[in-house]
């Protein structure tokens, strides 16, 4: 019975709020009559999502369908407003808000009490849309505020920790030492087999399993082992993008006490450049040669350069416009570290990287059949050097080695305009036919890309565990956020963007001013903001979001959970079988193609099956 009052109050106010119809109207009374009923519109939505709510509750169905209400109403704004008969722009926020205390009023008459009531109720909510003082900006859509985060190794003690750096004594009580878990821990003699262990290793293998993670909105869905999947809700791009296997990172033991192990990043020079884990360094002859970096312009006089890369070249490949797949090299752009536990085999690997993305427009294979996005080496063994060719890229045609195996994609589309798309038959390939066979080949650091091709860098900071990820939305639908310009100037354009306003309508403030020895190209000039909370950002980028609510291009996402699973004990030095999983954020890397197909920036999540091992 309250559902069908709620929804009949919400329809009535539909109902009267459309202007009255003239003929002959003017533009501007015709847009003022376009918000008003979009204005109609959420109010119904929310009432019924409410009602619903009432009779079967679900915090995550309730907060998604609020979130969808909020979307619609934008977009109709955003509508009525590209006519450009509008005398008020950008009042999509101000006007939502307005509807959503008139609706919170007649909840309060009926005393209704729900997450998304603005105040924290009795039972499990920890804090409710503006009532968020238990967590200033960040309370998350189902009323409950993000788990504190920490970062081992930062030298900083955080919530959740007891102590950093790990490997350290004086920070903990007396007799004891700080583990690579940063955990204070009574000293012990090393117990991780004989000889004591000197190194770590993880080899990612081609997966055994199918899932490795799920997303949740009241329906799940499964996150493939081994599959990249990138970006909010919105997009063409479809995920996931299958990783490499075969990549090994190596680290050293700095410390060891019992079974808990320090782990510190290798060099270039003891294993070299594919399986070390050193972040960049200005190179010789820079004013500052060999201090660590980010970016060419904190080295005058040379450059950032890389010492250490994450696994083979990977390809992304585009399965609806082929055109705009990339292909990512992996860098280190700090030296990564972690933790072990020899005994149970639980590990957390730090990976700083920074993504160089190619975006290498056509097919790199003259002689494979689909899409190629990396260039690939053709006909070599795993191991050994020179063993294959090169196919596209700046070598082609010289010897390569190729790092990872291929793996195949079935039947798919062997040219036009959905070249490498998956197909069933000729139907599916205008222009084209479907082709069987076809297979993602062997990529190689001796087969990168044309420089050239290189469109951005981004930094994306990723954290592999043997145990759970699991990050949450915020009330607004995001698992990311940069300071963003939704309702400042309205240009959808995130701080740092380094375009131009007459190219992209940024607003002029966008622009980051560079040294003369840095371009504006692959991130040296334009970084996104990161943030937490609007709090954080200022006009006209006043709004901390990612660029849709949602996730992997299902903008009901509101949950995304991965389990790892440890090798269990490496005493006796031999290679275990593990899952490593990481959610993480992908900033934008302001190239518009990029940013708007995969889009960027949003959140990211990975799983790697592979083997652990000491030695």
């Amino acid at each position: 019975m309250l559902t069908k009052v709620l929804t009949t109050f919400a329809l009535g106010m539909f109902v009267a709020v459309g202007l009255p119809a003239h003929a002959g109207v003017e533009p501007e009374v015709k847009c003022k009559d376009a918000k008003a009923k979009e204005a109609g519109k959420k109010a119904l939505a929310l009432m019924k999502a409410l009602g619903k709510n009432l009779k079967k509750p679900d915090d995550a169905k309730l907060a998604a369908d609020l979130s969808k209400a909020q979307s619609r109403l934008a977009g109709g704004f955003a509508k009525a407003e590209s006519k450009g008969s509008c005398e008020t722009t950008g009042d999509a926020a101000s006007v939502a808000a307005k509807v959503d205390t008139c609706m919170l009023g007649v909840m309060d008459d009926l005393e209704v009490n729900f997450c998304g009531d603005n105040r924290v109720n009795e039972g499990n909510e920890q804090c409710d849309g503006t009532d968020d003082s238990a967590c200033p900006g960040q309370c998350r859509g189902d009323c409950t505020c993000p788990e504190p985060e920490y970062l081992c190794g930062n030298v900083t003690i955080e919530s959740g920790e007891e102590c950093d750096p790990p490997g350290e004594q004086g920070i903990c009580g007396g007799g004891e030492v700080c583990t690579g878990f940063c955990e204070c821990e009574t000293i012990a003699a090393c117990d991780c087999g004989s000889p004591e262990p000197t190194g770590y290793k993880f080899t990612t293998k081609a997966p055994l399993e199918d899932a490795c993670g799920v997303t949740e909105d009241g329906v799940s869905r499964t996150l493939a082992c081994q599959g990249l999947y990138i970006g909010g809700g919105g997009g063409a791009l479809i995920p996931p993008a299958m990783t490499p296997d075969e990549g090994t990172t190596r680290y050293n033991i700095t410390s060891c006490n019992g079974t808990n192990l320090v782990l510190g990043h290798t060099t270039a020079v003891q294993v070299g450049e594919r399986e070390c884990g050193e972040g960049k360094k200005c190179s010789a002859g820079s004013d500052n040669a060999g201090d660590p970096c980010q970016r060419d312009r904190e080295c005058p006089n040379g450059t950032c350069e890389t010492r250490c890369f994450f696994g083979a070249p990977l390809p992304i490949l585009d399965r609806a416009l082929a055109g705009l797949s990339m292909c990512v090299i992996s860098e280190f752009s700090q030296s990564s570290y972690g933790g072990v536990n020899c005994e149970t085999g639980k590990s957390f690997l730090r990976l700083p990287l920074d993504w160089r993305v190619h975006l290498t427009w056509y097919d790199q294979s003259s002689t494979i059949p689909g899409h190629q996005p990396c260039p690939i080496c053709v006909g070599g063994a795993l191991g050994v050097p020179g063993s294959g060719t090169c196919e596209g890229g700046a070598r082609d045609g010289l010897a390569c080695e190729p790092e990872d195996t291929a793996y195949d994609l079935g039947d798919c589309c062997g040219g036009g305009l959905r070249i490498g798309s998956p197909c069933s038959d000729d139907s599916d390939c205008p222009g084209s036919e479907c082709t069987s066979g076809c297979t993602v080949y062997a990529t190689s650091h001796d087969c990168r890309p044309h420089p050239s091709s290189a469109v951005a860098v981004v930094a994306v900071p990723v954290e592999l565990t043997t145990e759970t990820s699991t990050e949450s939305a915020n009330a607004k639908g995001g698992f990311c956020g940069w300071c963003y310009d939704v309702e400042g100037e309205g240009s959808l354009c995130f701080e740092g963007d380094p375009n131009p306003g007459q190219v992209r309508g940024c607003p002029d403030s966008a622009v980051i001013a560079c040294d003369s020895a840095s371009g504006v190209d692959m991130g040296e000039c334009g970084d996104a903001v990161p943030c937490k909370s609007d709090a954080d950002c200022a006009a006209p980028y006043e709004s901390c979001d990612q660029r849709r609510p949602g996730a992997f291009r299902d903008a009901s996402v509101r949950t995304i959970s991965y389990g790892g699973t440890r090798p269990g004990s490496l005493k006796n030095h031999s290679p275990r079988r593990s899952t490593v999983v990481s959610a993480f954020c992908i900033p934008p890397v302001f190239v518009p193609a990029v940013d708007v197909n995969a889009n960027l920036g949003g959140p990211g999540g990975l799983s790697l099956e592979g083997e652990a091992q000491l030695y």
